[in-house]
């Protein structure tokens, strides 16, 4: 998967691919192997619970059209991790336009 298309999005600071146990197969910008480690393993743990949350919404509410999670974001003060599938993208938020990061994760995710 070539992360690099990820690195024209406003804001980018880093991408990676992780694996569905949470290893860390690829990375681009400026993401170290530890703090992409770490992402990785994040990564694959949110979207496993992500997938729980759906489930239970979807069978004890009203409310259809969550399951299977597709992804996440986690929003600080500074910077946000948004994530599609097995990819997320670290960007800063003063800069970033969020539309533009799920359009350029989903169009990335289809290619592959």
């Amino acid at each position: 998967m070539d992360l690099s298309k990820l690195s024209s999005l406003k804001g980018f600071l880093g991408a990676l691919e992780f694996s569905p146990e949470g290893k860390l197969i690829a990375k681009a910008g400026s993401v170290n192997d530890k703090i992409g480690m770490m992402l990785a393993e994040l990564c694959s743990a949110n979207m496993r619970m992500g997938n729980m949350e759906a489930h239970g919404l979807t069978n004890f509410s009203s409310l259809k059209g969550f399951e299977e999670c597709k992804g996440f974001a986690v929003s600080g003060p500074s910077f946000s991790l948004c994530v599609t599938g097995n990819i997320s993208v670290l960007v800063e938020n003063s800069q970033v336009d969020f539309n533009e990061v799920f359009k350029a994760l989903n169009n990335l995710q289809s290619v592959n």
